[in-house]
């Protein structure tokens, strides 16, 4: 028994030391802090989808975070995290990158936040956790990780434009004041009279997706004073009648704010038809007339998954 003992309080001492020899004086139960303002979405160097800064909108309010050690090759998942944030790291020492994953509140339900696939992963290399001390990364940026096929739609509403991809209904404010407009100084807008219970209006674009497995998205930015749904227009059947199917109702807003609608389930429900279209329904559900605005609209795809 003693002669272990010998054995084993020596080998304790070198996995200390080898633990702490990053950070002097450090101790194997002191932890180090990782804290992260908020993520920004950012237009890549090159090869971008899209110059306009509507394309840029987000709403990312958390992260996945993970680390990997150096001369590892596992990676630490350390969890989900709300910004701002300043969380313990229970390792002291050399650090081969911490990865955060961009996470979003999935539209029409709050509880889920998770890591939005179009979203570059962000990777901070080569750094060290020290003992008690705090690594600040402050605001990271991350791009969308897509090609030109990816994005099926992107509508602005800018001037330049010309024209826009939106029915007749659809109103089309081109001058507003800056602080009025998402982004840029153009909107649409359907106005909905107190005397109508509801009015439709579409998107003009015919989508074709032929790959099930893929990923789809609606995102647009939107600020309204009642309420309106969006819907998947499309037959069940091959050679069928098409329907609208809903997706999900969106509620009103007094400020502008970023939405993440997942197409996949209403999509699924009509078997993964590789055509469709998105139409909209603005609801006059208490008597009252009001605008709906959008602006930003994007429809994209992608493969990835996780």
């Amino acid at each position: 028994m003693r002669k272990n003992k010998r054995y084993i309080v020596p080998l304790m001492g070198l996995l200390i030391a080898c633990l702490c020899v990053a950070c002097d004086n450090s101790e194997i139960d002191t932890p180090s802090f990782l804290h992260v303002d908020g993520i920004s979405l950012k237009a890549p160097e090159q090869n971008a989808v899209s110059t306009d800064s509507g394309f840029y909108v987000s709403n990312i309010v958390a992260a996945y975070v993970a680390l990997k050690r150096t001369n590892t090759h596992s990676l630490d998942t350390l969890g989900l995290f709300y910004f701002p944030f300043t969380t313990p790291v229970l390792y002291n020492g050399d650090v081969e990158y911490i990865e955060l994953s961009p996470a979003v509140p999935m539209s029409g339900k709050y509880s889920q936040v998770p890591y939005y696939t179009f979203y570059k992963r962000i990777k901070v290399e080569d750094t060290t956790m020290c003992a008690g001390d705090t690594l600040n990364l402050g605001v990271v940026s991350t791009t969308y990780d897509i090609t030109q096929p990816d994005l099926l739609l992107f509508e602005p509403f800018e001037p330049t434009e010309g024209s826009i991809k939106f029915d007749s209904v659809m109103q089309w404010e081109k001058n507003a004041d800056p602080s009025e407009a998402r982004s840029g100084v153009g909107y649409g807008y359907v106005h909905v009279p107190d005397s109508c219970s509801y009015v439709d209006f579409k998107c003009t674009r015919d989508f074709v997706v032929a790959n099930p497995t893929d990923v789809l998205y609606l995102e647009l930015d939107t600020r309204s004073d009642i309420e309106f749904e969006v819907l998947m227009y499309a037959s069940e059947l091959s050679g069928g009648n098409p329907q609208e199917f809903p997706v999900m109702r969106i509620y009103p807003s007094t400020e502008w704010k970023h939405i993440y609608v997942n197409l996949g389930r209403t999509w699924q429900s009509v078997n993964y038809n590789p055509q469709f279209q998105i139409h909209f329904s603005a609801l006059n559900t208490n008597g009252k007339e009001g605008d709906v605005r959008i602006d930003n609209v994007k429809v994209i795809k992608t493969s990835k998954t996780n």
